[in-house]
Order: structure tokens, then C-alpha cells, then sequence
């Protein structure tokens, strides 16, 4: 008997709420972002990890597919959501997106399983920072999303994980 299993099945649980809840929150978020956006920004990437991925739900179900559904012919939404990526893998990938998709606009949201992985803040903002900086000079302007991460790790760790959103933010 898997004596983990248990814990697996309760943190996909987790997971797949904080998804929903993401979905729910995200959508109304990104498409004031998009509607603020003059008509020619019409290829929008979305680069995220399972959060944007509608890890646990059915994909339509999903604020990704929302939202290219409720933006409709205006803007093309190019899903680059990889379940379980953290901010390194999505700095390792996501400059092939943005040489084949081309897009004026990135919802940039990741750093979930960076904080649930206890990983360095420091190297997150890192990898955030790279990612923002090469989209900005191809010229494509970037909305970034703060991620929340359950308190588990405890407050340190929170603050200075939930730090790095705002100084990218007022840096960029």
C-alpha cells in the first residue's frame, strides 16, 4: 500500500481548488487588461504553469479557453501553460514561443510551483525578470499576475516569496 497516496490525492485536491479559484479571478482580471489594449495587440500568450494549464478540469473549463472565448476574433489567445513548470523551465522555453507565436501581449503567471517547491525567491524574481525583459525588447508589453502560495512554508518564506510581484511590477 502506498502510504502517500493519501497526500497526493489531497494536495491534487488543493490544487485543483486553487485552479477554480484562479479561473474564476484570473479571467475578469485578464480581460480588463486585453480591453485596455489598443485593437492591433491581437496574439496574446499566456504563459503560465497549471493554474493557466486547467490542470484537474476539463480545458474549456479553463480561464485560458474562457478567455479566448470571450475575447472571440479580436485577439488570438496561444496557451503556452505547462502543468507542474516552474519560472526556469518557463525562462528555458518560452523565448521559441515568442519567436514562432509573435505576440504583442503576455499574461505572464507563474511562480506557483516555485513556492510550493520552497525554491529560492531570489531566483524566481530571477527568472521573471529575464522573461519580462527579453519579451519587452521584442517590443511585446507584459501583464504579470501574482501567484499566492498556501502558508505552509511559513511567513519568511511568504514575504518574500509574495515580495517579488510587486518590485517586478515597479520595475517594469
Amino acid at each position: 500500500m502506498n502510504s502517500m497516496a493519501p497526500i497526493r490525492t489531497s494536495l491534487e485536491g488543493v490544487a485543483i481548488v486553487i485552479a477554480r479559484v484562479v479561473a474564476i479571478v484570473a479571467l475578469p482580471l485578464v480581460a480588463m487588461t486585453l480591453f485596455a489594449l489598443p485593437a492591433h495587440a491581437a496574439r496574446v500568450l499566456v504563459l503560465g504553469d497549471s493554474l493557466s494549464d486547467a490542470y484537474g478540469m476539463p480545458r474549456e473549463a479553463g480561464w485560458v479557453h474562457l478567455l479566448d472565448q470571450r475575447l472571440g476574433d479580436a485577439h488570438e489567445v496561444i496557451d503556452g501553460a505547462i502543468s507542474g513548470d516552474t519560472t526556469a523551465g518557463a525562462a528555458s522555453r518560452f523565448e521559441a514561443l515568442l519567436e514562432t507565436r509573435q505576440p504583442q501581449l503576455m499574461v505572464l503567471i507563474l511562480g506557483g510551483n516555485d513556492g510550493l517547491r520552497g525554491l529560492d525567491p531570489g531566483a524566481m524574481e530571477g527568472n521573471l525578470a529575464r522573461i519580462i525583459e527579453h519579451a519587452q525588447a521584442r517590443g511585446i508589453a507584459v501583464a504579470i499576475m501574482q501567484i499566492r502560495i498556501p502558508p505552509n512554508l511559513g511567513p519568511i518564506y511568504i514575504e518574500r516569496f509574495e515580495a517579488v510581484y510587486p518590485r517586478l511590477a515597479e520595475r517594469y
